[in-house]
Protein backbone atom coordinates (compact mmCIF):
# COMPACT_ATOMS: atom_id res chain seq x y z
CA UNK A 1 0.00 0.00 0.00
CA UNK A 2 1.61 3.21 -1.08
CA UNK A 3 1.65 6.16 1.11
CA UNK A 4 -0.57 7.82 -1.06
CA UNK A 5 -3.40 5.42 -0.96
CA UNK A 6 -2.58 5.27 3.51
CA UNK A 7 -3.40 9.05 3.72
CA UNK A 8 -6.43 8.78 1.32
CA UNK A 9 -8.20 5.94 3.57
CA UNK A 10 -7.31 8.29 6.75
CA UNK A 11 -8.94 11.39 5.12
CA UNK A 12 -11.91 9.71 4.00
CA UNK A 13 -12.18 7.89 7.50
CA UNK A 14 -11.79 11.70 9.03
CA UNK A 15 -14.25 13.35 7.07
CA UNK A 16 -16.95 10.20 7.61
CA UNK A 17 -16.03 10.11 11.26
CA UNK A 18 -16.64 14.53 11.29
CA UNK A 19 -19.64 13.79 9.47
CA UNK A 20 -20.97 11.39 12.17
CA UNK A 21 -20.40 14.16 14.82
CA UNK A 22 -21.97 16.70 12.95
CA UNK A 23 -25.23 14.83 12.79
CA UNK A 24 -24.97 13.66 16.31
CA UNK A 25 -24.59 17.34 17.28
CA UNK A 26 -27.24 18.69 15.54
CA UNK A 27 -29.81 15.46 16.76
CA UNK A 28 -28.55 16.12 20.40
CA UNK A 29 -29.60 19.71 20.04
CA UNK A 30 -32.73 19.27 18.06
CA UNK A 31 -33.70 16.64 21.27
CA UNK A 32 -32.61 19.13 23.79
CA UNK A 33 -34.87 21.74 22.37
CA UNK A 34 -37.91 19.48 21.72
CA UNK A 35 -38.07 18.77 25.56
CA UNK A 36 -37.28 22.01 26.13
CA UNK A 37 -40.39 23.49 23.83
CA UNK A 38 -42.56 20.71 25.44
CA UNK A 39 -41.73 21.64 29.25
CA UNK A 40 -42.52 25.19 27.95
CA UNK A 41 -45.83 24.17 26.08
CA UNK A 42 -46.89 22.12 29.65
CA UNK A 43 -46.10 25.32 31.98
CA UNK A 44 -48.44 27.17 29.49
CA UNK A 45 -50.97 24.47 29.35
CA UNK A 46 -50.76 24.37 33.06
CA UNK A 47 -51.29 28.55 33.81
CA UNK A 48 -53.70 28.44 31.57
CA UNK A 49 -55.83 25.76 33.13
CA UNK A 50 -55.99 26.93 36.50
CA UNK A 51 -54.02 29.96 36.92
CA UNK A 52 -55.38 33.04 37.75
CA UNK A 53 -52.57 35.36 37.34
CA UNK A 54 -52.80 38.20 35.04
CA UNK A 55 -51.23 37.87 31.78
CA UNK A 56 -48.25 39.28 30.93
CA UNK A 57 -48.91 41.17 27.55
CA UNK A 58 -51.64 43.13 26.56
CA UNK A 59 -54.61 41.12 25.56
CA UNK A 60 -54.97 41.14 21.69
CA UNK A 61 -56.26 44.27 20.10
CA UNK A 62 -58.86 44.43 17.36
CA UNK A 63 -56.13 43.87 14.55
CA UNK A 64 -55.59 40.14 15.96
CA UNK A 65 -58.93 39.52 17.38
CA UNK A 66 -59.09 36.90 14.97
CA UNK A 67 -56.14 35.24 16.81
CA UNK A 68 -56.86 31.89 18.81
CA UNK A 69 -55.20 33.06 21.66
CA UNK A 70 -56.12 30.25 24.43
CA UNK A 71 -56.13 31.69 28.05
CA UNK A 72 -53.34 34.39 27.58
CA UNK A 73 -50.94 33.43 30.91
CA UNK A 74 -48.20 34.73 32.83
CA UNK A 75 -44.87 34.07 31.16
CA UNK A 76 -43.40 30.97 32.20
CA UNK A 77 -39.71 30.91 32.59
CA UNK A 78 -38.05 29.62 29.06
CA UNK A 79 -35.92 26.44 30.02
CA UNK A 80 -32.45 26.50 31.32
CA UNK A 81 -29.80 26.43 28.46
CA UNK A 82 -32.13 27.08 25.74
CA UNK A 83 -30.97 30.20 24.18
CA UNK A 84 -33.25 31.55 21.41
CA UNK A 85 -36.28 29.34 22.57
CA UNK A 86 -39.56 30.77 21.53
CA UNK A 87 -42.21 27.93 22.27
CA UNK A 88 -43.15 24.60 20.25
CA UNK A 89 -45.01 24.00 17.26
CA UNK A 90 -46.89 21.23 16.78
CA UNK A 91 -49.13 19.76 13.68
CA UNK A 92 -50.98 16.41 14.98
CA UNK A 93 -52.16 15.45 11.74
CA UNK A 94 -48.67 14.77 10.36
CA UNK A 95 -46.74 13.97 14.26
CA UNK A 96 -44.48 17.07 13.83
CA UNK A 97 -43.47 18.46 17.11
CA UNK A 98 -40.36 20.91 17.33
CA UNK A 99 -39.15 23.66 18.75
CA UNK A 100 -39.80 26.90 17.69
CA UNK A 101 -36.33 29.30 17.89
CA UNK A 102 -35.67 32.61 17.17
CA UNK A 103 -33.90 33.24 13.64
CA UNK A 104 -32.89 31.51 10.75
CA UNK A 105 -29.16 30.54 10.66
CA UNK A 106 -28.12 27.28 10.24
CA UNK A 107 -27.46 27.60 14.33
CA UNK A 108 -31.44 28.16 14.67
CA UNK A 109 -32.04 25.86 11.88
CA UNK A 110 -30.50 22.85 13.62
CA UNK A 111 -32.40 23.14 16.54
CA UNK A 112 -36.04 23.39 14.95
CA UNK A 113 -38.00 25.74 13.21
CA UNK A 114 -36.67 29.29 13.19
CA UNK A 115 -38.95 32.39 12.89
CA UNK A 116 -37.95 35.04 10.61
CA UNK A 117 -36.69 38.23 12.74
CA UNK A 118 -38.56 40.80 11.55
CA UNK A 119 -41.87 38.48 11.18
CA UNK A 120 -44.73 39.06 13.29
CA UNK A 121 -45.04 37.02 16.67
CA UNK A 122 -47.87 34.59 16.79
CA UNK A 123 -50.95 37.41 18.18
CA UNK A 124 -50.01 40.18 16.61
CA UNK A 125 -51.03 41.29 13.68
CA UNK A 126 -49.17 39.97 10.75
CA UNK A 127 -47.36 37.21 9.25
CA UNK A 128 -45.20 34.58 11.36
CA UNK A 129 -42.96 33.24 9.30
CA UNK A 130 -40.98 29.86 10.18
CA UNK A 131 -38.44 27.94 8.49
CA UNK A 132 -36.82 24.55 8.55
CA UNK A 133 -34.87 21.98 6.82
CA UNK A 134 -36.89 20.06 4.59
CA UNK A 135 -34.51 17.22 5.82
CA UNK A 136 -35.26 17.06 9.25
CA UNK A 137 -37.74 19.06 11.35
CA UNK A 138 -39.74 19.91 7.90
CA UNK A 139 -39.45 16.93 6.11
CA UNK A 140 -42.87 15.99 6.17
CA UNK A 141 -44.56 19.58 5.42
CA UNK A 142 -45.60 18.24 1.86
CA UNK A 143 -48.16 16.30 3.33
CA UNK A 144 -49.83 19.19 4.35
CA UNK A 145 -53.43 20.56 2.91
CA UNK A 146 -55.79 22.75 3.10
CA UNK A 147 -57.97 22.57 6.48
CA UNK A 148 -55.44 20.45 8.47
CA UNK A 149 -54.68 22.28 11.81
CA UNK A 150 -51.84 23.60 13.14
CA UNK A 151 -50.76 24.68 16.59
CA UNK A 152 -48.02 27.39 18.16
CA UNK A 153 -47.44 27.29 22.06
CA UNK A 154 -45.29 30.43 23.53
CA UNK A 155 -44.87 32.13 26.39
CA UNK A 156 -47.96 34.30 25.37
CA UNK A 157 -50.07 31.64 24.71
CA UNK A 158 -51.44 28.93 22.95
CA UNK A 159 -52.13 29.78 18.82
CA UNK A 160 -54.25 27.63 16.70
CA UNK A 161 -54.11 27.44 13.12
CA UNK A 162 -56.28 26.23 9.72
CA UNK A 163 -54.07 25.50 6.66
CA UNK A 164 -55.54 27.72 3.97
CA UNK A 165 -52.71 26.96 0.86
CA UNK A 166 -49.75 25.23 -0.44
CA UNK A 167 -47.44 26.48 -3.24
CA UNK A 168 -44.28 26.35 -4.97
CA UNK A 169 -41.94 29.34 -5.53
CA UNK A 170 -38.90 30.82 -6.24
CA UNK A 171 -35.93 31.64 -3.55
CA UNK A 172 -36.52 35.23 -4.45
CA UNK A 173 -40.42 35.49 -4.09
CA UNK A 174 -40.44 37.93 -1.04
CA UNK A 175 -44.02 38.39 -1.89
CA UNK A 176 -45.38 35.31 0.26
CA UNK A 177 -43.73 37.29 3.58
CA UNK A 178 -45.63 40.65 3.01
CA UNK A 179 -49.45 39.69 5.08
CA UNK A 180 -51.05 42.56 6.90
CA UNK A 181 -53.68 39.82 8.79
CA UNK A 182 -52.78 37.67 11.07
CA UNK A 183 -51.14 34.61 9.10
CA UNK A 184 -48.81 31.95 9.64
CA UNK A 185 -46.31 31.07 6.68
CA UNK A 186 -43.61 27.58 7.16
CA UNK A 187 -41.31 27.48 4.57
CA UNK A 188 -38.69 24.89 3.34
CA UNK A 189 -36.37 23.85 1.03
CA UNK A 190 -38.41 22.03 -2.15
CA UNK A 191 -38.54 19.41 -4.06
CA UNK A 192 -37.86 16.96 -0.76
CA UNK A 193 -35.72 14.99 -1.87
CA UNK A 194 -33.26 16.72 -3.91
CA UNK A 195 -29.03 16.46 -3.54
CA UNK A 196 -27.52 19.29 -2.41
CA UNK A 197 -28.90 23.05 -2.52
CA UNK A 198 -32.60 22.87 -3.71
CA UNK A 199 -33.81 25.29 -6.43
CA UNK A 200 -37.19 25.75 -5.21
CA UNK A 201 -39.23 26.80 -1.89
CA UNK A 202 -42.61 25.12 -1.05
CA UNK A 203 -44.35 27.14 1.13
CA UNK A 204 -47.59 26.53 3.65
CA UNK A 205 -49.53 29.03 4.44
CA UNK A 206 -52.45 29.01 7.79
CA UNK A 207 -55.07 31.49 9.04
CA UNK A 208 -55.67 31.70 12.53
CA UNK A 209 -58.55 30.17 14.29
CA UNK A 210 -61.37 31.83 15.44
CA UNK A 211 -63.28 31.03 18.54
CA UNK A 212 -63.46 27.12 17.92
CA UNK A 213 -61.37 26.22 20.58
CA UNK A 214 -58.30 23.23 20.91
CA UNK A 215 -58.89 20.69 18.42
CA UNK A 216 -58.14 17.15 18.65
CA UNK A 217 -54.98 15.78 19.32
CA UNK A 218 -53.26 18.73 20.33
CA UNK A 219 -52.93 17.92 23.49
CA UNK A 220 -50.35 15.64 24.58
Amino acid sequence: MTTVLRWLIWATVAVAALCLAFVALTLAEQSYYGAAARALSASVRAQANGSSVPPASPPPTADTSDTALVAPVAAPAIPAGAPGLLGELIVPHLRIATAVVEGDDARALRRGAGHLRGTAMPGDAGNVVLAGHRDTVFRRLGELQRGDRLRVTTVRGVFDYRVSRTLRVQPGDTWILDRSAAALTLITCYPFDWIGAAPERWIVQAEPLAGEGPFAGAER
